[in-house]
């Protein structure tokens, strides 16, 4: 499959991974060399706000680290701690929005531009969310991206820790915080 095929699919709304063995499948072992033999998958449900809650966490990965590849972000390969010190950053603005005096479910909107700030009317579905939703949501983006580079199998990965953490003693085992 080309690359302009895959961006085909991913533009494509109606496009689903359900079904596509070929698209989805990522090799077992080690960060993806630039990515290029990740098909890109399907995004534009996640753009359009379409329901997608049938969409595993591994399904989520490869669609944002997918998007991420298609945006240009993995040109050239990322280092391990510069992808953790991106998942440090989304937290610092959370935490800079609740320092202003934001509230945890709050979300206001940013036109991003001079232009847009002018003609904020004809920009109404391309203005961007802000906010601790928002920056949590790019938490999650930025975690499933980097599970999606490593081949990380975030369904496995949850579902043992969340094991674990059942058979764990109250606050494990008197802990404050």
């Amino acid at each position: 499959m080309t690359l302009d095929m895959r961006r085909e699919i991913a533009y494509d709304v109606g496009a689903s991974t359900h079904g596509h063995n070929s698209i989805g499948i990522l090799p077992a072992k080690g960060p993806s060399p630039v990515c290029s033999h990740i098909p890109i998958l399907p995004t534009a449900g996640f753009c359009v706000g379409r329901e997608e809650s049938d969409v595993s966490l591994n399904e989520l990965a490869q669609r944002c680290h997918a998007m991420s590849v298609e945006k240009g972000w993995y040109d050239k390969p990322r280092e391990f701690p510069e992808l953790l010190a991106l998942l440090h950053s989304e937290i610092s603005e959370a935490l800079e929005d609740h320092r202003d005096g934001h509230e945890p479910t709050e979300t206001w909107y940013d036109p991003q531009s001079w232009w847009r700030r002018l003609c904020w009317w004809l920009w109404d579905k391309r203005r961007k969310p802000c906010g601790i939703p928002s920056e949590l949501a790019d938490l999650v983006i930025r975690v499933a991206d980097m599970c999606g580079y490593y081949h990380i199998d975030l369904d496995a990965a949850i579902a043992e820790k969340m094991a674990y953490n059942a058979g764990r003693s109250y606050r494990h085992g008197g802990k404050r915080i």
